[in-house]
């Protein structure tokens, strides 16, 4: 029997590790390039589909985004919401004298934030 060949990403391989069942979706052949092609192309409306987008900010720590497909980010938004992040990790730093679990991780900006950031 042959080997499927189907390209294969970490996140799927790390499903596959896990035993977790998942269905990949192939877009290229249609040629969709935008995030609202895309969502076009799966038959799913733009607002059930999203972009992850990582920055950098000015000290080189890096932010994570998620915002719908048709949606574009407001990187003025999105530094305001990043001070308000690090504002609270160092005042529970300082208040608590480490830092929580969650603030060793890369920063996943909330959901609540997300919506502040894109226009």
């Amino acid at each position: 029997m042959a080997k499927d060949k189907t390209e294969k990403t970490n996140v799927m391989r790390l499903l596959e590790q896990k035993k977790l069942p998942y269905t990949p979706h192939d877009y290229l052949a249609t040629g969709a390039v935008s995030g609202v092609e895309v969502a076009a192309a799966l038959g799913e409306p733009p607002e059930r589909v999203f972009k992850t987008l990582v920055t950098t900010g000015a000290s080189g720590g890096h932010y994570v985004f998620v915002i719908p497909v048709a949606e574009e980010l407001d990187l003025k938004k999105c530094a305001a919401a990043i001070r308000i992040f690090l504002r609270r990790k160092q005042t529970t730093r300082r208040r608590t004298g480490r830092a929580s679990s969650a603030q060793k991780k890369l920063p996943l900006i909330s959901r609540r934030r997300c919506q502040r950031c894109s226009q």
